[in-house]
């Protein structure tokens, strides 16, 4: 969330569950500076959404937001009537704190603030391959299951990363671009459709002084011109939006993919989609509750 002066004010609802989208949008409209679904059941969801703690007047802001809740089919719940106040407050905070540098193989990353942060900035020390990657965002240092399992995957791969053009598909920090061209790519495209995601990932390209192209928006934004030895995908399936098959058409004939963000127990339908979409499936890597699939274009 965008900080400022005097914190947050959230409010927790139930809403019919068909109406729960549109609930949310119309808080986004209002200048909500976001919304957390809590429960989401058959029936009803439970939603939090979160406003400045000075609304701006004019019917927006949380008092415009709370004026139009009953026509939206949404109800306060909870202690205070259902509003609390959120201090302003730097949440990753304490983890900074206590960050370390972690391996994965040859590659370290570094989660701490340059300042603090292993040297030199780019490039091998010895036998390592060094990332730098601030945690100022919950999710992008490289710890996770589904990116852990993308670049254990990258470093099996090595040999074919080499010299190959790399296309990253929800690319968050960029963790997963940035990798592949300290392993040796020749150039590589990383996406999202966050825009905030993007701004970090052109942050962390800065402080590794690496250079991958940076887009906000999905593969349809690349066109058809674009030709990709190896695409990899850290997105939850049921966020792809369908995107498999321009993805299977952005690779190069007998090209790879990557695709991780999917719980084991959904792996099969994963599978099954990309095979749809063109792409056979090569292997499986698990971590924890997480599975990758990697998948090849056929050469003919």
């Amino acid at each position: 969330m965008i900080e400022r002066p005097g914190g947050y004010r959230a409010c927790r609802l139930r809403v019919p569950a068909e109406l729960e989208d549109l609930l949310v949008a119309e808080a986004c409209a209002l200048g909500a500076l976001g919304a957390w679904v809590v429960e989401s059941e058959p029936v009803q969801s439970l939603v939090e959404v979160y406003f400045h703690a000075r609304s701006t007047g004019n019917g927006d802001g949380l008092a415009g937001f709370l004026e139009r809740l009953e026509l939206l089919g949404g109800v306060l719940v909870e202690e205070n009537g259902g509003l609390r106040t959120v201090e302003d407050r730097d949440w990753l905070e304490p983890y900074r704190r206590s960050a370390r540098p972690f391996r994965i193989g040859p590659l370290v990353l570094d989660p701490r603030e340059p300042a603090d942060a292993l040297e030199p900035a780019g490039g091998k020390a010895g036998g390592e391959i060094l990332l730098r990657l601030p945690a100022r965002r919950a999710f992008g240092t490289g710890s996770h299951a589904t990116t852990r399992l993308v670049l254990e995957e990258l470093l099996e791969l090595r040999e074919a990363v080499r010299g190959a053009a790399v296309l990253d598909v929800g690319c968050g920090t960029g963790v997963l671009s940035l990798a592949a061209l300290r392993l040796g790519a020749s150039r590589a495209v990383a996406l999202d459709c966050d825009v905030a995601a993007i701004g970090q990932a052109a942050a962390n390209r800065r402080l590794n002084q690496l250079d991958p192209g940076l887009l906000a928006g999905s593969p349809e934004a690349l066109g058809g011109s674009e030709r990709f030895q190896l695409a990899l995908v850290n997105v939850i399936p049921e966020q792809l939006g369908g995107e498999e098959p321009r993805i299977r058409n952005l690779l190069r004939a007998g090209g790879l993919a990557v695709a991780s963000g999917i719980l084991t127990e959904h792996a099969d339908a994963a599978a099954e989609r990309w095979r749809r979409a063109g792409l056979r499936e090569v292997r499986r890597r698990r971590l924890d509750e997480w599975t990758a699939l990697r998948l090849e274009r056929p050469a003919s």
